[in-house]
């Protein structure tokens, strides 16, 4: 609630310091990174959740961190490569990219430590990183340093991350080796379902974004950049508990034949509460973002309510993917969650195309449309399974 609390209220003081096209050309090129990064990551944080307490003595943990090198030097590379053909190669681009690779280290460590369920000394770390980078973020643009503060903010959120995580013992020293081609092809094994589950995620928002820019240009995909960032906020709030921990609990502290009930229990819960949030949403937004960001940013309006499906979807089709992903099935969620995905995202793409003066509008339709039918297309799936039994 705390992190959520303050990204909205940074955020709203950020807009009223930088310009559409600022937000729009750093959503362009997180969104650059990010599909690298997509392409290249081998979720190491995951595979630590779910290995064995054997998999992670000192000889079998340098498997991991062997893996995390790689990921490194290939993300890091790939980047750079990539911002220079785009000729998006500048200061805060780089930030960025060095920043998102520190984060890999770090989310292996805090991976390690979730292990043992300490959520409070977790909570308090990440939520002091998240205030602090955040105040950073609006101190640094009040006092003149413009839009670099968006690629710095997460910078100083790892700073403190690590810093954090130090003081309560959280910090393992991992060995430093390279994995023999035996050991790539065991990770690799294990890697397939959260490579490709982790890359349509990446993608499905990402290609949004570089889409829009193409089409629509860095002001309206400022416009979708801030209307997404609202809605998703009710997802902030939920994901800690409707995927973080429920990925957590499903894996190691829930006997199988107890998963689905569970798992209806917590969409049931979910529906409901997200239902009227997202009910409020759309009867306020009209009177309330003008007033909070200024009428120059009305625009978002139209986009926000569009995106009434992601305010409900979107963390349901989180604890979905928790519950396939404890039980080894993600290639079932890949199919037919990703799949609704990315067929609602397609027409909606498509008709952007043909109508490109209303492009924002269509693809917050388009990403709205592919949470709920994702949620809606796995939950199918797992009752499915469940009566087969």
């Amino acid at each position: 609630m705390v992190r959520a609390a303050t990204a909205f209220l940074a955020n709203l003081a950020l807009v009223r310091l930088l310009s559409p096209e600022d937000f729009g050309r750093f959503a362009i090129i997180q969104a650059d990174i990010s599909l690298v990064g997509a392409i290249l990551n081998f979720h190491t944080g995951p595979l630590l959740v779910q290995a064995s307490e054997e998999e992670l003595e000192s000889p079998y943990l340098g498997r991991y961190s062997g893996a995390l090198i790689a990921e490194t030097i290939l993300v890091g590379g790939g980047g750079i490569v990539t911002l220079w053909v785009l000729d998006l190669l500048t200061f805060g681009a780089l930030v960025l990219l060095i920043s998102s690779l520190v984060t890999t280290w770090v989310n292996a460590e805090v991976k390690l430590y979730e292990r043992g369920f300490e959520y409070k000394h977790i909570t308090y770390i990440e939520t002091s990183a998240h205030l602090l980078s955040r105040l950073f973020a609006v101190a640094g643009a009040f006092f003149g340093m413009g839009a670099l503060v968006l690629y710095l903010r997460k910078a100083v959120q790892q700073v403190v991350m690590i810093e954090g995580l130090r003081r309560i013992g959280g910090l393992v020293s991992l060995p430093v080796r390279w994995l023999s081609v035996q050991e790539w092809k065991e990770h690799f094994r294990k890697l397939r379902g959260f490579w490709t589950d982790g890359l349509l995620e990446r993608m499905f928002d990402r290609i949004t974004v570089m889409m829009l820019g193409w089409v629509a240009g860095e002001e309206e995909t400022g416009y979708f950049y801030q209307a997404r960032r609202l809605a998703i906020t009710p997802n902030q709030v939920f994901s800690p508990f409707s995927y973080r921990m429920a990925f957590n609990y499903f894996s190691n502290r829930l006997p199988e034949d107890k998963r689905y009930s569970t798992l209806v229990r917590g969409l049931v819960a979910e529906a409901g509460i997200l239902t009227i949030v997202a009910s409020a949403a759309w009867l306020l937004a009209d009177p309330i973002i003008p007033w909070l960001f200024g009428e120059a940013w009305s625009s978002v309006i139209p986009l926000l309510l569009a995106m009434t499906g992601v305010i409900i979807g979107m963390p349901m089709f989180g604890t979905v993917q928790a519950y396939f992903k404890s039980k080894n099935k993600l290639g079932q969620f890949v199919m037919w969650g990703r799949g609704a995905q990315y067929v609602m995202i397609s027409v909606a793409a498509v008709i952007a195309l043909i109508y490109p003066v209303n492009a924002g509008l269509f693809l917050s339709s388009g990403l709205s449309a592919g949470f709920v039918g994702g949620a809606s297309a796995t939950w199918g799936v797992a009752h499915y399974q469940y009566k087969r039994k």
